[in-house]
């Protein structure tokens, strides 16, 4: 297949979901499928964050994206931010990250609600394949936009942080990593750090790393308050050298979010071997759990103990013994999302309504198959489209070595053949349509308006006129034809009372060459 990738949502500075679609091109690559980066890496929107630039990127996503997806000839696409651009109507994959617009509306202004909320409802219209990062998403997906648990893939990913270990912490802090936005409960955070540093006597301070992202009354506020306290420090963005190094030499990660669809902050300070505080029932404590502290992100009692806690452990290597996500794990929860696409565009034969006793039957049946086409099907092609099972290649060998010595299937060069079926296989009662006839047929039809080139196809291509009933072609048009030659042919055909001989197998637009339905291995 080839597949797009939407990464318009990545610019110079690096978000979650910047970190999220960075790890799924990489694994997207492993496979033995073409990805296509849309826009190109070469026109990518590295757009500033003003209005102008806000203005050019949505007027990117909804005019120009679709466009590019066409040009670049995708078979499907994979969105990670939530939307399919306007326009797209091919087979697609959708990321939805969390659902905070609708759980924590309240945190965002009206228009935002309204407008991602439309946007969804739009996308979900499309029937797409819907991908989350994590299990607490994909529960309140299944509850909030009613879709059945099956229909969810989850895949997650990573971090590639490598903590050394070898070195000495310079300084005596807890960190937060995140934009500044209300729902990340930064107010809470702040005012119950400092009054925790005020009744345990402690030197120890709090850094915050990253922008400020929702521009409020509650930010400006926050800004406007503490950005001059000498115990908290706000470092805005930081680039991934200076955030490695804040990892390296703090004390802990702080997390107290309202609501997190996954959280690469946790994760990274994991890599560090940092003690995690963060809230409860979010996504950061399903993936840190069972090694974090967690606390309810609206009481303050329950922080000030954590920060004891926290506090408890600062000087301690805290062992993970085991983080489980990895580049392995993505690859192997892709796999499934990209067996569903691939169902989607190119229809395997195995999903066809055949029945078989068992796995020698399911064989038969699949060289059966091949063998209404007078064809063998490679050993390879075998394993991949056998009816009904699946089946490991020593098993096949297995199955295909005694079905050989009961002579039901021969081999020619890497071709396995089925004994009982012969050239004979396919058989219609003979009817002889004059040579002079089909000359006639076929000089009318290329003299058509509209028609680029016609060929024999079907039966008749396969077996011969003399062996078939009819005359199958298989006709290509001028651009933005197809249907008026259809009707052209239709009138020729009861005009010349051919219409029982003639049969127009395939019109295609030769600007859409490319066959994408009800295909398989012969087609």
């Amino acid at each position: 297949m080839k597949i797009g990738v939407d990464i318009s949502s990545v610019n110079k500075r690096i978000t979650g979901t910047g970190r999220y679609i960075n790890c799924l091109v990489s694994q997207l690559n492993t496979f033995e499928h073409e990805i296509k980066l849309i826009p190109s890496e070469e026109k990518h929107l590295h757009t500033a964050k003003n209005i102008y630039g806000k203005i050019r990127r949505l007027h990117y996503r909804h005019l120009g994206q679709s466009k590019d997806f066409k040009k670049n000839k995708t078979d499907c696409a994979v969105f990670p931010n939530y939307f399919i651009t306007p326009g797209y109507v091919k087979p697609a994959a959708v990321v939805i990250h969390d659902l905070s617009f609708i759980t924590h509306k309240h945190f965002y202004s009206p228009a935002f609600v309204k407008y991602y909320n439309y946007r969804l409802k739009e996308t979900l219209k499309l029937n797409p394949v819907i991908i989350t990062v994590s299990n607490h998403t994909k529960r309140e997906i299944e509850t909030h936009l009613d879709v059945k648990s099956e229909n969810i893939f989850v895949v997650q990913g990573y971090s590639d942080y490598i903590n050394e270990n070898n070195y000495e912490k310079e300084e005596n802090y807890f960190l937060y990593v995140g934009h500044i936005e209300p729902r990340k409960n930064l107010t809470f955070l702040v005012e119950n750090f400092l009054l925790w540093k005020e009744i345990r006597k402690t030197n120890i301070k709090l850094k915050l790393a990253g922008e400020l992202w929702i521009k409020n009354k509650e930010t400006k506020n926050l800004l406007r308050k503490y950005s001059s306290n000498e115990s908290v420090d706000f470092l805005g963005y930081v680039s991934e050298d200076e955030l490695k190094n804040l990892y390296r030499n703090a004390s802990a990660l702080v997390h107290t979010s309202f609501v997190e669809g996954f959280g690469f902050p946790i994760l990274e300070a994991m890599s560090f071997n940092l003690p995690v505080l963060c809230s409860k029932n979010t996504a950061a404590e399903e993936i840190s759990s069972p090694y974090s502290i967690n606390i309810n992100p609206s009481d303050p009692v329950d922080l000030i103990f954590g920060f004891d806690e926290l506090f408890d452990l600062k000087n301690q290597i805290v062992k993970y013994r085991h983080i489980q996500f990895s580049p392995e794990l993505m690859r192997e929860q892709l796999n499934p999302v990209l067996e569903k696409l691939e169902s989607i565009i190119i229809p395997k034969i195995y999903k066809q309504n055949f029945k078989a006793r068992d796995t020698e039957e399911a064989v038969l049946k699949t060289l059966l198959y091949a063998g209404l086409f007078n064809s063998g099907i490679s050993k390879e092609d075998l394993l991949k489209n056998i009816f009904y099972v699946k089946l490991s290649q020593q098993e096949l060998d297995n199955i295909l070595i005694n079905l050989f010595n009961k002579n039901e299937i021969h081999y020619n060069g890497n071709s396995v053949h089925i004994n009982s079926v012969s050239k004979d296989f396919y058989k219609k009662e003979k009817q002889i349509i004059e040579e002079q006839k089909v000359q006639k047929i076929f000089k009318i039809l290329n003299n058509l308006p509209f028609v680029s080139a016609v060929a024999l196809s079907g039966g008749t291509a396969n077996y011969g006129i003399n062996n078939h009933n009819d005359i199958d072609v298989f006709i290509i048009t001028k651009p933005h034809s197809a249907f008026i030659v259809y009707l052209l042919i239709h009138l020729f055909s009861l005009i010349l009372k051919v219409r029982n001989e003639l049969c127009a197998n395939y019109l295609i637009d030769e600007n859409n060459i490319r066959i994408n339905n009800n295909r398989d291995i012969y087609t």
